[in-house]
């Protein structure tokens, strides 16, 4: 572990080293950078399969470390009050393209890379017609607005020239630095009146999404399809913050309901 990676012959990293590895790349960036750490291990040592180099994965049954309990949630869920209050607040400064970025994020899902660089033409009243940009198949989505959603893009949709369907107030599109640094400002600001929770995120809103479809007791399908995932495990992530109670208490219902004894 004292030695550059380049420097080590494959064959001599067992799995106890493997492990050391994630758990010292985790103590000084995080467990998901460890985590990270062993699946690029991985994928090393099957090229190194591949060549004759090894003749096992020593990665192939590290298992992942769990996120400690303790640690502060990365991307809060907005409350619907919260959002309200940035959305109008947003608007009040004459931030458009922000207010909109906050609409798209809670009512279609959208990450902050769709946000900032999906065209204008994404718009095809009623729908939302586009290609996620992290999507590894680009796949044509085709979601219709909800009637929140739709009003706002109405009301701040940019001139017919804009290049982006959210622009800045000089009509050019943001980065993903600058986005955040507009929503991080707002939250501070709101946050320091205490209007709002500290540490709001742009990416919570697509959690406030996610757990609201969950909680309206749709299907997954209709979710995935509402959230652009292409599969269960990416929508089966964020299920842990819907009402687990709620789907209990659904379900103690149905079983009575079946096995109830006639009177």
């Amino acid at each position: 572990l004292k030695r550059p990676l380049d420097e080590i012959w494959l064959e001599s990293l067992d799995r106890p080293n493997v492990v050391a590895i994630r758990n010292r790349v985790a103590k000084r960036f995080g467990f998901w950078t460890g985590n990270y750490a062993v699946k690029v291990l991985r994928t090393m040592f099957k090229w190194g399969i591949l060549y004759g180099h090894l003749k096992v994965n020593p990665a192939e049954e590290v298992p992942e470390l769990q996120r400690p309990a303790d640690m502060p949630v990365q991307h809060p869920s907005w409350t619907d009050p919260e959002f309200e209050l940035m959305f109008a607040e947003a608007k009040r400064r004459g931030w458009s393209g922000v207010a909109l970025g906050l609409a798209l994020g809670r009512f279609a899902g959208w990450p902050i890379g769709d946000i900032i660089n999906q065209p204008r033409t994404a718009w095809q009243d009623p729908r939302l017609v586009y290609v996620r940009q992290k999507a590894r198949k680009r796949r044509v989505n085709s979601v219709p607005a909800p009637d929140r959603l739709r009003a706002a893009i109405l009301e701040l949709l940019p001139g017919a020239g804009a290049k982006r369907l959210v622009v800045n107030q000089a009509g050019e599109p943001y980065t993903v630095d600058g986005m955040r640094t507009m929503v991080w400002r707002l939250c501070k600001q709101l946050a320091d009146q205490g209007k709002v929770r500290p540490g709001l995120n742009i990416h919570g809103l697509r959690h406030s999404l996610r757990k609201e479809l969950y909680d309206l007791d749709l299907e997954r399908d209709a979710r995935k399809a509402m959230l652009a995932h292409t599969t269960d495990q990416a929508s089966m992530v964020y299920e842990r913050d819907g009402d687990r109670a709620a789907k209990a208490d659904k379900a103690v219902v149905a079983l009575n309901r079946k096995h109830q004894r006639p009177q």
